[in-house]
């Protein structure tokens, strides 16, 4: 970590990685532009040259918080990988439902820890140009089940 004063006295960080030289933690946006809550609801740390400007994240000494500046939207914090919408999906064409006559094909739980309503998307393979399986609210702290034929 090096550790530097910004133009306006703030504290600018850069994370390098020790086993791959010239590459430092950078933030990039998710292909979906960070779900329900657009790039603040969500964005990718990866690894990118040191020249990134990605690379360059403020620190505060006071509050021991780490953020970047690198979207437009507004100031994102760097977090430990602690989503507030996660999901499952099982595969249970095999699985017969007894009293429906059918199987049920794909089964999806979904968890919302956060305490607003998330809406999400589905799609299958890699999303692009599919589309969508499931388009769906969810309430805040709840947790629902989509049976998907």
């Amino acid at each position: 970590v090096e550790t530097t004063e910004g133009d306006v006295g703030e504290n600018l960080a850069k994370f390098y990685a020790m086993k791959t030289p010239g590459k430092c933690l950078g933030i990039r946006r998710l292909a979906n532009n960070g779900g329900s809550y657009g790039p603040r609801g969500g964005s990718q740390a990866s690894l990118v040259s040191c020249d990134d400007p990605s690379a360059l994240w403020t620190f505060s000494p006071e509050t021991g918080e780490i953020s970047s500046t690198m979207f437009s939207e507004g100031e994102v914090c760097m977090t430990t990988g602690w989503p507030f919408l996660q999901a499952g999906a099982f595969d249970t064409s095999e699985v017969h439902i007894e009293g429906r006559g059918h199987n049920s094909g794909l089964t999806l739980v979904v968890l919302n820890e956060s305490k607003d309503d998330a809406s999400f998307v589905v799609k299958s393979g890699n999303g692009i140009g599919s589309s969508p399986l499931l388009k769906a609210s969810i309430p805040a702290h709840s947790i629902q089940t989509f049976v998907i034929h």
